[in-house]
């Protein structure tokens, strides 16, 4: 989902919404600061992340890009995303 909002937000915005870069790993693409972060946790808390997953830190544009990705790609599952990223241009 981080993989996609980003795509999206620099389609979109002509924005990044983080600087961090996303790696392609063997089950689809990463940032590794972030997955170090949430590893081994299957839901997320507002204080998971920090001061860096603040959401007040985003601008209109980068709420809207990401409730925009999670209303599409919410409801799929891992694995579906992960096959989804494999079969698209830039994995390829």
């Amino acid at each position: 989902l981080v993989y996609y909002a980003q795509a999206w937000g620099l389609v979109w915005d002509e924005c990044p919404l983080f600087q961090e870069e996303i790696q392609a790993w063997v089950n689809g693409p990463v940032a590794p600061d972030l997955y170090k972060a949430l590893k081994g946790k299957f839901t997320v808390g507002t204080g998971d992340l920090g001061e860096n997953g603040s959401a007040a830190k985003l601008n209109e544009n980068a709420k809207e890009t990401i409730d925009a990705v999670l209303g599409y790609y919410g409801k799929f599952n891992s694995q579906y995303l992960s096959d989804l990223t494999h079969m698209e241009t830039p994995w390829k």
